[in-house]
């Protein structure tokens, strides 16, 4: 694991933001699939994966790689990424 000093106050707009980002351009791609999601995978009973979870997954993935790579990421279908100290919460 990595060690990183304490996100502070000062950093948590700019963090919002990217979230905030990362939630829209997941938003469009998921409005744009509206009515069209196929199942992958059954995970559990009652419990399918589609593909449109796997690609707004993929895009949240790829945004806060890109503009917060000190923040690893914990995200329910793609697992730990990164050995940081905190962690983005994907689910």
């Amino acid at each position: 694991m990595t060690s990183t000093s304490p996100l502070s106050m000062s950093e948590v707009p700019a963090l919002i933001k990217i979230a905030e980002e990362a939630v829209q351009e997941s938003g469009r791609y998921l409005l744009e699939h509206l009515g069209r999601a196929q199942v992958q995978h059954r995970k559990a009973h009652k419990d399918d994966l589609l593909d449109v979870d796997l690609g707004s997954e993929k895009i949240i993935l790829s945004l806060l790689q890109k503009k917060a790579p000190h923040i690893g990421i914990l995200s329910e279908e793609a697992g730990v990424i990164g050995g940081q100290d905190q962690y983005w919460v994907i689910d």
